[in-house]
């Protein structure tokens, strides 16, 4: 098998066997052909999974069925098979077009030398549906939503106890907060779409999660995965297939409300209008998109609620994508006030926090419209109007008046009406007359007093408005003021909310400035030392230390045992006072180091007093035990010496006696 550089087409269609089939397995015919229609492979009883691999092997730009449903039993299986195919390549099936299903045949009458007479085999189909596809028959079935997750998390868990400990830990979740906001500030400069959710903790944060809408060739040079010392930044493509198939259960469209918890783990909860719960749900890494998915099937969401005065960005633009009204309650709700709303709606208490704070979010919704959704029903039942409840609902909620929603359900009535009477007649028009007179007198009557309501309603509407506005006249100084003092008191909670912020960093700041002086002192007494951090022995690494000339004298720490030859001699020739291993697999290094009476001392993670990206705080003994090993070194080496230069004296001297 040879691949080309130029486009290539795949028809597929089933020669044995059924998806639906619990007996055998189906088997499939595969052509792949070029853009000019030239066959370049054919293979026949090919296997699902033989078939995903042939499309894998050629990444055809288009791969065409006659039915999409001959690869699996059901729409949702059909999602899982389409998941596995290449993203780049579009799945179409032929026989769809705008107007709905066509026959083979039919698209092919074009080319019917190619079709010829009598029944298509399996290699003939596959043939010919690859040819259709490269002329740009049939529609795209599948639909590949492209989203890339950045994740920021802990290089590693903080293990054991005490003060020291509690001090690293807060370290690195401050590390992991400022890898999370760079990588913010990276998104927002580059324009990118993108939801963050996050598990804060004492100090800064556990994790962050960002969920890029967007491919992950998007974020090249904009976010790399890296590791720095307490922090990682992993960066995944993630791709989502859904099918674009015309479904045969179609849903209610009923208004709904959604209850949303968001994070980590994001909370939903969904009711209908008349405070039903039907659904309630937590799962770990729903984005906006999914979200959607799962509501939208559930009906119309109308409103969209969380549980805080202040909503998540996340949740403002899932209510701008779902076209939702988004409530959120003036104050944030309280915990036991969570938990009396959940118990009334649901008689008991939810699985975890997440569904409780989305379910009482949504209930606190419901319970506002509750009153005004009441008098719509018994206005609507007083007046006998035949129109749908729901539509008026909606209507009221998104801001039109009862008397606007209704005129508005009115007339959309009126035209399904008019739909009625035009509706052709039966074939036998001797019986049809009597039958047809009477429904079009019944229907004109209905469309009479329909009219008749409109204009009461109209009239009624414009009474209504005139005291709104007489209303709106005397309250209009009032409202300004009352206005402007919410304006206030809102910017006054967002300048609140900066100033914890900033209160929360300057305090963190504070803490580490203290256990920073602590540490200077100690280095000042002697109780401490400083070694300069590398993470490998490379010339590149001592520059970004200062050059190897700032090193006399003084501590190295190296995170690797890896080293270059050149960055080892610029070390011996700055004669450091010693080399610290943090780690193991040093003894190549160690050997090389103490011929140059540059000890290597591995030590333990309780003489480490603080770590930094650049460098090591150390405790005393480390220094004393490095100054000591030196001094060793240095004697083992010039008694060495002084012992070589006495054998060499002797052999000399024993040399000259027997010459003499």
């Amino acid at each position: 098998m040879e691949r080309r550089g130029e486009p290539l087409y795949m028809g597929v269609d089933i020669a044995s066997g059924s998806p639906q089939s619990r007996t055998g397995k189906p088997l499939y015919h595969v052509v792949i052909i070029d853009s000019e229609g030239r066959t370049r492979e054919s293979y026949s009883g090919v296997t699902l999974a033989r078939l995903i691999r042939v499309a894998w092997y050629y990444k055809p730009a288009r791969i065409a069925f006659d039915n999409v449903m001959e690869l699996a039993p059901n729409r949702r299986a059909l999602e899982r098979v389409l998941e596995m195919f290449p993203p780049e390549s579009e799945i179409v099936q032929v026989t769809l077009t705008e107007k709905g299903l066509s026959s083979l045949r039919e698209l092919a009458a074009p080319y019917r030398d190619i079709v010829g007479p009598g029944k298509l085999r399996p290699g003939r189909t596959a043939y010919i549906l690859a040819l259709l596809a490269s002329k740009g028959y049939g529609v795209p079935v599948r639909v590949v939503e492209a989203k890339t997750k950045i994740v920021v998390s802990k290089a590693r868990s903080p293990s054991g106890g005490g003060y020291s400990q509690q001090r690293y830990r807060r370290r690195v979740r401050a590390s992991v907060l400022n890898a999370a906001m760079r990588v913010k500030e990276a998104l927002d400069r580059a324009g990118l779409e993108y939801d963050m959710s996050y598990r804060r903790s004492e100090g800064g944060l556990e994790s962050a999660v960002f969920t890029v809408y967007a491919p992950r060739e998007a974020l090249r040079g904009i976010v790399r995965p890296h590791r720095g010392v307490d922090y990682v930044v992993s960066v995944r493509p993630e791709y989502r297939v859904k099918l674009s198939l015309p479904s045969r259960d179609r849903g209610r469209g009923e208004p709904i409300i959604l209850g949303v918890d968001p994070g980590i783990t994001t909370g939903l909860a969904v009711l209908d209008l008349k405070g039903r719960v039907l659904l309630l749900l937590s799962e770990k890494g729903l984005d906006r998109s999914r979200i959607a998915e799962i509501a939208m099937g559930l009906g119309k969401p109308i409103i969209v609620a969380v549980d805080v005065s202040n909503p998540p960005e996340t949740v403002r633009k899932l209510a701008a994508m779902l076209g939702a009204m988004l409530y959120s309650p003036p104050e944030s709700l309280s915990v036991s006030e969570k938990r009396e709303l959940s118990e009334r709606v649901l008689g008991r208490q939810p699985s975890d926090s997440h569904q409780r704070d989305a379910l009482a979010a949504a209930y606190k919704a419901f319970q506002l419209l509750r009153g005004k959704l009441g008098h719509i029903e018994a206005q609507l039942e007083r007046l006998g109007i035949r129109v749908d409840v729901n539509r008026v609902k909606e209507a009221v909620i998104r801001g039109l008046t009862v008397a606007e929603a209704l005129e508005e359900a009115i007339e959309e009535r009126l035209e399904d009406i008019a739909g009625e009477k035009t509706l052709p007649r039966p074939s036998d028009e001797r019986r049809a007359r009597p039958l047809d007179t009477g429904l079009i007198a019944s229907l004109e009557q209905e469309v009479e007093a329909l009219r008749r309501t409109v204009r009461q309603l109209r009239e009624e509407n414009e009474r209504l408005r005139y005291e709104a506005e007489r209303m709106l006249s005397r309250a209009r100084s009032q409202a300004y003021r009352d206005e402007l003092v919410r304006r206030l008191e809102a910017e006054l909670a967002s300048v609140q909310e900066e100033a914890d912020k900033l209160r929360q960093r300057v305090e963190l700041l504070t803490r580490l400035v203290s256990e920073l002086e602590g540490l200077l002192s100690m280095v000042w007494r002697g109780d401490a030392a400083i070694a300069v951090l590398l993470p490998s022995l490379t010339i590149k690494n001592l520059r970004r230390a200062g050059g190897p000339d700032t090193l006399g004298g003084e501590l190295v720490a190296l995170a690797s045992p890896a080293y270059e030859e050149d960055a080892l001699l610029a070390l011996t020739e700055a004669r450091p006072l010693a080399v610290i291993a943090l780690g193991g697999g040093f003894e190549p290094l160690e050997r090389r180091l103490r011929r140059r009476l540059i000890p290597l001392m591995e030590i333990g993670e309780s003489d480490i007093l603080y770590r930094a990206e650049s460098f090591i705080v150390v405790s005393g003994s480390v220094l004393e035990r490095a100054r000591l090993e030196k001094e060793r070194l240095e004697r083992e080496y010039y008694t060495r010496r002084n012992l070589e230069r006495l054998i060499d004296e002797y052999r000399k001297l024993r040399a000259r006696r027997g010459g003499g």
